[in-house]
């Protein structure tokens, strides 16, 4: 009988919390979860299920408050932690081929513009491991090439010179702009729905040597590169 009152108890309690919990996410307090979602995330270091990488993804979308309703205004800080989140679960599932590191131990160099949006957010890749190597986050000027890098974040910056040199070098380069990833970029991010998602060029990737895994395919909208007529 005893027994049978605390599994009661325990159920009322789990219950009772998920209940706070819906009812939490529901008041419109998705900064202050994005951030625990941001370090959950990051913790989970060299995990590389695809159900979890998904659940990743899935959360992200999720959590992004609308950018549509004003109401719902997704400030620049929150959608930068989201995209700090997406580039550390890209890392796990991307692979650069071997010239690409000068040594086993030599570290993933994820470049940033200084002053840039992913400027201060970023900072939470810098030392964790993935695929086993280090995280080193470095800022560099958009139009710098010759700095080297492994993933590079443009952001809306479109330096076209810039990201075509990269692509010869395998960076994985990243954007936030219109057809960037149609003109050169790897990876672009873009607005669905009031989400932030993001669409990858698989033949510029290929031409880069930078393979992705299948599950984070399924995953990003595929696009191709614009063609002249």
């Amino acid at each position: 009988m005893y027994a049978r009152t605390q599994k009661r108890v325990s159920a009322v309690r789990v219950n009772g919390t998920a209940k706070l919990h819906k009812r939490f996410l529901l008041r419109g307090r998705r900064r202050v979860i994005l951030t625990r979602f941001i370090k959950v995330q990051l913790d989970f270091g060299t995990r590389k299920s695809c159900r979890v990488f998904a659940a990743a993804l899935v959360a992200a979308l999720w959590l992004s408050p609308s950018i549509v309703n004003p109401a719902r205004a997704q400030t620049a800080a929150s959608e930068s932690d989201v995209k700090a989140a997406f580039i550390f679960n890209f890392l796990k599932f991307t692979q650069w081929p071997a010239a690409a590191f000068a040594s086993n131990s030599e570290p993933i160099l994820v470049c940033v513009q200084a002053g840039g949006d992913l400027d201060g957010p970023i900072n939470t890749l810098s030392n964790r491991t993935v695929q086993n190597r280090t995280i080193q986050v470095r800022r560099v000027p958009a139009g710098d090439s010759e700095a080297p890098c492994h993933v590079k974040y443009f952001g809306a910056s479109v330096v076209g010179a810039s990201r075509d040199l990269l692509a010869k070098r395998s960076v994985v380069t990243i954007g936030d702009a219109p057809r960037f990833a149609e003109t050169g970029g790897i990876v672009n991010f873009y607005r669905s729905d009031g989400r932030l998602r993001f669409e990858i060029n698989i033949e510029t990737a290929h031409q880069a040597q930078i393979y992705f895994s299948a599950d984070l395919l399924r995953l990003a909208r595929i696009v191709s590169v614009e063609r002249a007529q």
